[in-house]
């Protein structure tokens, strides 16, 4: 018995025995946009309920790591916003260490459906007059797509904020009253628009956040939602050639057609 209690005492004095744990550290994220050009259905940034897609990608010493489908640091979680200030991940991502640091990649909307890094499909919605409902987005909402990078985090409890960029195109058109109308008479006429000959298929480098339009263009035109005083619509940037027509408008069941003499670009 003597001789096992010495061997025990002797276990706990020398160091070699010891096995050092480190202690993981969680990977805590805050999400802003910016705002310059605001094109979200919450002008105010995002909005309670709000999900992106995170993804972590380790360094390999001090050169960055490449974003790919799987075998990231993190790939693809979900991460949802309170309305207040705290993103709540689907499930804890952490750090692979105390030293190696990592690319920290988001998009908005968040979706399961990630087929491809360098091409992933995206499509604007036809209609974006819907509202949303039942837990869906409204079709100018869900036709958003905004992307973040936050380069060479170090593994650290401090909260990372990301910067989402706006990448798509926002189009305001908003009327107004010319010459002829009798006071009042303008104010009291219908009006709607639809935009025109435009793509509305894209493919989305993910590691990068380019937008590129693809397929053809659409013989259906685009519904913008209301805004303000007028009318707005996500496009995908695209360049629309000379002469053709960019919106169709109604105004009092009288039809117009509004076009630029050069091509017109959506950037």
């Amino acid at each position: 018995i003597l001789a096992v209690a010495a061997l025990a005492f002797g276990c706990q004095l020398d160091d070699s025995f010891e096995v050092p744990v480190e202690e993981k550290v969680p990977i805590s994220l805050k999400g802003d946009i910016n705002q310059l050009a605001v094109t979200r259905a919450s002008d105010n940034g995002f909005a309670a309920g709000d999900q992106v897609g995170i993804w972590a990608v380790n360094y390999n010493e001090d050169t960055p790591g490449t974003l790919t489908l799987k075998d990231n640091q993190a790939t693809n979680v979900r991460f949802t916003f309170d309305g207040s200030s705290t993103w709540t991940p689907d499930y804890d991502i952490y750090y692979k260490d105390k030293n190696t640091k990592v690319d920290i990649y988001g998009i908005y909307p968040y979706t399961s459906a990630i087929s491809s890094i360098e091409a992933q499909p995206f499509e604007v919605q036809e209609d974006q007059s819907t509202i949303s409902a039942h837990g869906s987005m409204g079709g100018y909402e869900a036709s958003d797509f905004l992307w973040a990078k936050h380069e060479a985090a170090v593994p650290s409890p401090s909260v990372i904020q990301l910067l989402f960029q706006h990448k798509m195109s926002c189009v305001v058109v908003t009327l107004e009253k010319g010459n002829g109308f009798a006071d009042g008479e303008f104010e009291a006429l219908s009006q709607s628009v639809l935009i025109n000959n435009v793509k509305r298929s894209a493919l989305i480098n993910l590691s990068t956040g380019e937008v590129t339009a693809t397929g053809a263009v659409s013989s259906r035109s685009t519904v913008p939602a209301a805004y303000e005083n007028g009318f707005r619509a996500i496009v995908v940037p695209q360049t629309v050639s000379a002469a053709s027509s960019l919106f169709s408008i109604t105004l009092g069941g009288t039809a117009y057609t509004y076009s630029e003499g050069s091509a017109f670009t959506y950037v």
